[in-house]
């Protein structure tokens, strides 16, 4: 059976940046089609600690942070080593407050700006979340924002199979539910369909590494921005460029980074450190997936444990699960998780003098003296998702590698081309919310315009 319907913008992908173009477009009066290949809105974005970084906004001010899209630009430079669209990067700074506000102020979304640690790369406190600090939160709220606009249609368990395109420019897509077929027309096409860090071909293919690690996503991101795109003549740009995470634990929950920004180390079966653990969790692990079996240990103390529960809900979910062990000393640790107690006992007193210097061996400037009891977490390394993708300009429209636009799409999130230029030690936390946020709302926005 074959259906035809048409609507002004079509959006696919109901994930953060789908959300958030199709409640900009719908705001400003355009009927929206929103299609999501599974049963549930959120995509990548229920994975995250829904932290969006933004900066001069009135939460930095109330705070007295001094802060400026020009200073976050080059933050963000400082980390990629300015390899990016420098021009696309600074786009996203420069919406990043308006952003912010427009979801706290329209959307509904209770905005708080962090101020108890600063991530790894940030020179200002710049990261702004809702208070459980959890992406779900920030997708339930959005879905119920998006129930309230009765020009949005919200359609799930669709699956996009092709785009529709004549003498060039994009009409739509063919969509397929069951054995339904379906054709929507639209004057806009926005692509918020996320990377392909499901798609095993394109992962061989553009980041062979990546294949070495599991993936932490949705198995419906299987790349197919990136295979429409490439028919289309789009340029594809920083395919190699992707987000890892060091802290997956044993009982499959995501350990916020901030137990090792805040003193914690990461030992792995031998004993023994072997990085940096105040770099950023994506750079930290290239080094886990080397160690044996790729395990690496967290651990910590009773400060930060406590720390922990309080502000991460993801955390305590991880200590519910019973993926945090209490194990008192290094001879526990040992016995517990049978790793060299020697080797052990000396990385923690080698640790505990690096306290009293200005570095160790390994570049770490940050310490703390850690004292029993002594807290662990088994962790992996873990892909979480793909950055690298169509190239847009700062309307978000797709160009074409002459430079020219593909009339009437738009991309955004993990199917737009990221900023956080090649490889994993590029990205800086925040970067893939952000693209995916500011995207969504660019797009949105132009599309509700046009």
């Amino acid at each position: 059976m074959n259906l035809e319907s048409t609507v002004d913008v079509l959006v696919i992908g109901g994930g953060g940046c789908g959300l958030v173009s199709a409640i900009a477009a719908g705001r400003l009066g355009r009927t929206v089609a929103l299609i999501e290949k599974s049963a549930k809105l959120g995509g990548h974005t229920m994975s995250t600690s829904a932290i969006v970084p933004a900066a001069g906004t009135r939460f930095q001010s109330e705070k007295g942070v001094d802060d400026s899209s020009e200073i976050m630009l080059q933050d963000i430079l400082r980390q990629n080593g300015g390899i990016c669209d420098i021009n696309q990067a600074k786009t996203l700074c420069d919406t990043s407050k308006e952003l912010v506000e427009w979801l706290c102020d329209e959307c509904n979304v209770p905005i708080s700006l962090i101020l108890d640690f600063n991530y790894t790369g940030h020179s200002r406190f710049r990261m702004h979340t809702t208070p459980n600090r959890t992406g779900s939160d920030l997708i339930g709220i959005l879905a119920k924002e998006i129930q309230k606009l009765p020009n949005v249609f919200v359609l799930c368990e669709r699956s996009a199979t092709d785009l529709m395109v004549e003498h060039g420019v994009v009409k739509g897509a063919e969509v397929r539910a069951g054995n339904l077929t379906e054709k929507i027309y639209a004057k806009n096409t926005i692509l918020a369909t996320s990377g392909f860090g499901a798609n095993p071909e394109l992962k061989k293919k553009y980041i062979p590494l990546v294949t070495q690690m599991a993936y932490w996503g949705s198995s419906t991101h299987t790349g197919e921005a990136i295979i429409w795109g490439e028919k289309l003549g789009a340029d594809l740009t920083y395919m190699d460029s992707y987000q890892a995470h060091s802290a997956v634990s044993s009982v499959g929950t995501l350990v916020n980074w901030v137990t090792m920004l805040t003193g914690g180390i990461m030992v792995n079966v031998n004993g023994r450190r072997f990085g940096n653990e105040t770099m950023s969790y994506s750079s930290f692990a290239e080094l886990l997936v080397q160690q044996p079996s790729q395990q690496g240990f967290e651990i910590y103390d009773e400060e930060i444990h406590q720390h922990m529960l309080k502000e991460f809900e993801e955390y305590r979910q991880t200590v519910s699960l019973g993926g945090v062990v209490r194990c008192g000393n290094a001879a526990g640790v040992s016995t517990k998780f049978s790793i060299n107690e020697t080797a052990l006992g000396d990385t923690l007193s080698q640790y505990s003098k690096a306290a009293g210097s200005n570095t160790d061996e390994f570049g770490r400037t940050n310490f703390k003296k850690l004292s029993s009891p002594l807290y662990v977490v088994k962790v992996t390394p873990a892909l979480f998702h793909t950055q690298g993708g169509l190239r847009v300009n700062k309307h978000t429209q797709v160009l074409k590698n002459d430079g020219s636009v593909i009339s009437n799409l738009y991309a955004g999130g993990g199917a737009a081309a990221g900023i956080s230029g090649s490889g994993a030690t590029g990205y800086l936390t925040g970067n893939g919310l952000l693209s995916a946020l500011c995207y969504g709302f660019i797009a949105g926005r132009e599309c509700g315009t046009n």
